[in-house]
């Protein structure tokens, strides 16, 4: 009886010892898991963030990730080494729905987030719809064969991800003349002409900040990098797009002249072209754009960047 009785009990403690390890060694996997992800920290800048922003990131700490990405607003992005860490720049689009967002940051062999953050997306007020009247040979422009096949060919450029840092310090403006316009609602109406229907109009928004300046004044760079196209385009006119690195890429359209080429690397303040009428414009001046990842963003937003990413 008592030898029953001690086997009984041997055969238990053997079955929870085994039901401790089969909990315990999960546990231990989760809490490691959660030490790993609790060694980074993130810091993001600005918060809350307005439509046709940017969310600057940066994460430091923890043994070096494999492959870091940001997830934002149903896209994933990479992280880029800068400093002892690593950096994104991450866009909101104009039309975005305002309210929270949340920035995931993960890596390569960690099953949970390395960081989480969760962000306001506030409203861009712009003021009342502007209406634009173009000729009907601009108002044409839109019909061009051409302009399908460039369109894919330009989302490819904005796409552009290198790598490297290319831009130093912040941008700078290409005039000292104040700059208007970006994310405003338009209207685009095709001015009547006697004994001609005009042509239906539509809504858009626009995309970049508009300078008024004299044709044939100077455009410069607004930071370093590097010529990913300098040629006339349909809608764009004669154009300049500068990558600056790690997803950063300017552009300056409506150009009279260019004064770079493909391939070329310019420096700060380099005159890349010369202000003009090209393309779909209602008379002379500058169209400066920037694109974060793809996404056309308020240029301003990189006049005074973060000392995260610098």
């Amino acid at each position: 009886m008592g030898r029953g009785y001690t086997q009984i009990n041997a055969d238990q403690t053997a079955g929870h010892l085994r039901l401790s390890a089969f909990i315990c060694v999960p546990l231990i996997w989760l809490l490691a898991a959660q030490v790993q992800a609790a060694e980074w920290k993130l810091s993001v800048q600005p918060a809350p963030v307005p439509q046709g922003g940017i969310v600057f990131v940066r994460l430091e700490g923890g043994r070096t990730p494999d492959q870091p990405t940001c997830e934002w607003l149903g896209h994933k992005y990479s992280l880029y080494p800068a400093g002892g860490g690593y950096r994104a720049a991450l866009p909101v689009d104009r039309l975005q729905k305002v309210g929270l967002a949340a920035l995931v940051v993960r890596a390569a062999g960690y099953q949970q987030p390395l960081a989480t953050r969760n962000l306001s997306v506030v409203a861009l007020h712009t003021g009342p719809i502007e209406v634009i009247r173009l000729t009907p040979e601009r108002m044409a422009l839109n019909q061009d064969p051409r302009v399908e096949e460039e369109s894919k060919r330009l989302r490819q450029i904005v796409r552009t991800q290198s790598p490297q840092q290319l831009w130093k310090g912040d941008f700078s403006p290409p005039t000292d003349q104040p700059g208007h316009n970006f994310g405003k609602r338009r209207r685009y109406l095709e001015v009547a002409r006697k004994g001609r229907k005009a042509a239906p109009g539509w809504m858009s928004y626009h995309r970049g900040t508009d300078f008024s300046l004299p044709p044939g004044t100077p455009v410069p760079a607004t930071n370093a990098g590097r010529v990913l196209a300098a040629e006339p385009f349909v809608l764009p006119g004669n154009a300049v797009f500068l990558d600056h690195g790690q997803g950063l890429i300017t552009a300056y359209m409506h150009l009279s002249e260019i004064k770079v080429k493909p391939g070329d690397t310019v420096s700060p303040g380099q005159i890349v072209g010369l202000t003009g009428n090209t393309g779909r414009a209602t008379g002379p001046h500058l169209h400066w754009a920037l694109y974060v990842q793809g996404v056309s963003v308020n240029p301003t937003t990189v006049l005074h960047l973060p000392d995260l990413f610098r």
